[in-house]
C-alpha cells in the first residue's frame, strides 16, 4: 500500500522540525520501501526541502496547509502561493455557521445544518482561477457532523475543476465518526488560530487600496472580493469601514453591475444588517433609539434606492425584503428589542422604517399594493412607520407621495423610479450639466443652480449634525439621570458591558486597545459620578444639619 504506485502523505505536526530533517526522514522511508508522495505542513519554511545529492530539486512534492479560506487568500495576496502549487485548507470555510449573527450568514443555516455559503464558494473559485493553484479541502473529522460531510463531498465531486486535489477525509469512506448529537462544521479550534487574524489583514489591505483610489481600476470580480473582505473582516463594520464600502459602491458607475455586486456580497439584507449591527452595538446607552448614532445605515438604504438596486429586485425578493424589515432580525438590542417584542412599541426600528419606505418607493403600483396587503393593510403599515403616537410624520408623508404618484400616473410602468424616487446620489449629481462649473468674463464661477444645490446640501448637513448632536446630548442627560437614580448600578451592569462587547474583539489588536481606552473612559466617568453622588449625600447627611 505504501510502495509505488501508492504512497504516504507526511503530515507534519511538530513546529520545531526543519526542512532538512524532513528530507532526511523521507530518504530513510524510501530506503524502507515506503514512497513519500508529499510533505504537508502549515509552515512554509518546513516545505523548502533541500535539493537531493545530485543537486536536483527534491522529488518529494510539498503541500501547504491553511486553517481556512481567509488564510489561503491572504497568502495569495502576499505572493506566497506559486502557480500550480498544491494547497489544502479547512473546507468548513464553505459552511454557514449557525452561531454567527444573521449578517454573517447565521440565519441561512437554520433550515438545514451543513448548508453551503455560496458567497464563499464563489470567492474561492475566483481565487483558484486567478492564482492557478491546485486546491483541496480537509476537515477536523472529530468535529464534522454527517450533514456537513455530505455537503462538502457533494461540492468537491461537482467541482473537480477548482478542487483537483479532492477532499481529504481520514476515516472509512461513506461513514462519519460524529454522533447524531454532534453539530460541528469541522473547524474545531482551528478557526481561532489563523482565520480571524487573516481576515483582519485582508480587510486592512483593502482599506489601503481604497484610500489610494485603486478600487476604480479593478474588475467587478475583484471589487466583489474586496467588498467581502471589508464587510466580514471584523466583528463589526465600524464607521470608517462603512464609509469605504459606500465609496466602493458609489464608484461603480453602471447600475446593472452594481445590482449584481450587491447580490454577490450577500444581498440587501446581509449588507443592511452589517451596517445596522454597528449602530446597535456601538450605542451602549441606547434605550429608545437615541444615542451616539453616527452611522451610514440610512445612507445605504437611500443609495440602494437611488441607484435602482431595490427597483431591480424581483417581486419575490421584494416580498422577502419587506418581511425582513418587519421581522425580529431588525428589532435591535436591549430595551428597544423588549419594547417591540412585548408590544409596548407598535412601530419598527427607525432604520427598518427607512429600509421599508425605500423599498416601497422602488415598487410599481401592483408591487406596492401587494406589499401593503402583506403588512396588514394601509392602517397597519402606517402604524409600523408612524408608531402609536404618530411621531414619525416624515414616513407618512413619503407614503402619501407614493400613493399620489400611483394615482397620477397609472398607465406608466416605470414612473415610480422617475417620479417618486428622489435620485439624490452624488453619482447622479455629477452627471447633471447644470451643476458644472461655468466660465464667464470674470473667470470661473458657479451656476445659479449649483449655488442653490450647495446651499441646500449645507442646510441638510447642518440639520443632520444638529439632530445627531441633540441625540447625543439627550443620551448623556438620561444616562446621567439613570446612573444617579440607580446609584451607578446602571453604568456598571449595563453601560460598561455593552461598551465592552463590540470593541473587545477576538485577539489583541488595535481594535481591542481602542476598546480598552473607551471602557476606561466609561469607568472614569462612572467613578466621577459615583464620587460626586457620594459627596452630595455626605453633604446633606452630615454637614447641612449642623450648619
Amino acid at each position: 500500500m505504501l510502495s509505488e504506485p501508492g504512497g504516504l502523505f507526511l503530515d507534519v505536526k511538530s513546529t520545531y522540525s526543519k526542512a532538512k530533517h524532513l528530507a532526511q526522514f523521507c530518504t530513510t522511508l524510501a530506503g524502507l520501501g515506503i514512497c513519500v508522495k508529499s510533505v504537508c505542513s502549515f509552515s512554509p519554511s518546513q516545505l523548502r526541502l533541500p535539493p537531493s545529492d545530485g543537486g536536483l530539486p527534491s522529488p518529494v512534492q510539498t503541500v501547504r496547509f491553511f486553517h481556512g479560506l481567509s488564510g489561503l487568500e491572504n497568502a495569495c495576496d502576499n505572493g506566497q502561493i506559486k502557480r500550480h502549487a498544491c494547497v489544502f485548507f479547512n473546507g468548513a470555510s464553505f459552511l454557514v455557521d449557525p452561531t454567527k449573527s444573521e449578517s454573517e450568514g447565521g440565519a441561512l443555516a437554520r433550515a438545514r445544518l451543513g448548508s453551503l455559503d455560496t458567497m464563499y464558494v464563489n470567492r474561492y473559485q475566483a481565487l483558484a482561477e486567478t492564482y492557478d493553484f491546485n486546491g483541496g479541502i480537509y476537515v477536523q473529522e472529530t468535529d464534522c457532523c454527517a450533514a456537513c460531510l455530505e455537503s462538502l463531498t457533494m461540492l468537491v465531486s461537482q467541482r473537480p475543476d477548482i478542487f483537483p486535489l479532492g477532499f481529504a477525509y481520514g476515516h472509512v469512506p461513506g461513514f462519519s465518526v460524529s454522533s447524531l448529537e454532534m453539530n460541528g462544521r469541522g473547524f474545531a479550534a482551528q478557526q481561532i488560530v489563523e482565520e480571524f487574524q487573516a481576515r483582519a489583514e485582508l480587510s486592512g489591505k483593502v482599506q489601503k487600496s481604497i484610500e489610494a483610489g485603486k478600487h476604480r481600476e479593478v474588475s467587478l470580480s475583484v471589487a466583489v472580493s474586496w467588498l467581502e473582505r471589508l464587510l466580514y473582516g471584523s466583528n463589526f463594520l465600524y464607521l470608517y469601514e462603512q464609509k469605504l464600502v459606500m465609496k466602493m459602491l458609489e464608484d461603480i458607475q453602471d447600475d446593472t453591475p452594481l445590482s449584481k455586486v450587491v447580490a454577490s456580497i450577500g444581498g440587501v439584507e446581509r449588507i443592511f444588517l452589517r451596517f445596522f449591527e454597528h449602530f446597535e452595538a456601538t450605542t451602549p446607552f441606547t434605550i429608545h433609539e437615541t444615542g451616539f448614532n453616527f452611522n451610514y445605515t440610512k445612507k445605504l438604504c437611500r443609495f440602494l434606492r437611488d441607484r435602482g438596486v431595490l427597483e431591480r429586485l424581483s417581486t419575490e425578493r421584494k416580498t422577502k425584503l419587506a418581511k425582513f424589515f418587519v421581522s425580529t432580525s431588525v428589532y435591535g438590542f436591549g430595551l428597544t428589542y423588549f419594547y417591540q417584542k412585548s408590544g409596548c412599541r407598535k412601530s419598527i426600528h427607525k432604520y427598518a422604517k427607512e429600509g421599508l419606505v425605500c423599498l416601497l418607493e422602488s415598487c410599481t403600483k401592483v408591487e406596492f399594493d401587494n406589499l401593503i396587503l402583506l403588512l396588514g393593510g394601509r392602517d397597519r403599515a402606517l402604524v409600523l412607520l408612524n408608531g402609536k403616537w404618530k411621531l414619525s410624520k416624515s414616513y407618512a408623508k413619503r407614503m402619501k407621495a407614493i400613493e399620489d404618484c400611483h394615482t397620477t400616473f397609472p398607465e406608466e410602468p416605470q414612473y415610480v423610479a422617475d417620479m417618486t424616487i428622489t435620485r439624490a446620489s452624488a453619482v447622479n449629481f455629477s452627471k447633471e450639466p447644470g451643476l458644472r462649473f461655468m466660465s464667464s468674463r470674470r473667470g470661473i464661477g458657479f451656476s445659479g443652480k449649483r449655488v442653490k444645490r450647495l446651499a441646500k446640501d449645507t442646510a441638510i448637513k447642518t440639520r443632520k449634525v444638529v439632530r445627531k448632536s441633540a441625540c447625543c446630548l439627550v443620551t448623556g442627560l438620561y444616562v446621567t439621570a439613570l446612573t444617579l437614580a440607580s446609584f451607578t448600578l446602571y453604568a456598571w451592569f449595563f453601560a460598561i458591558p455593552r461598551t465592552l462587547w463590540p470593541y473587545w474583539g477576538k485577539s489583541w489588536n488595535k481594535q481591542r486597545v481602542k476598546g480598552i481606552f473607551i471602557i476606561l473612559g466609561v469607568v472614569l466617568l462612572s467613578a466621577g459620578i459615583t464620587l460626586g453622588l457620594g459627596a452630595i449625600v455626605w453633604l446633606f447627611i452630615f454637614r447641612l444639619p449642623y450648619m
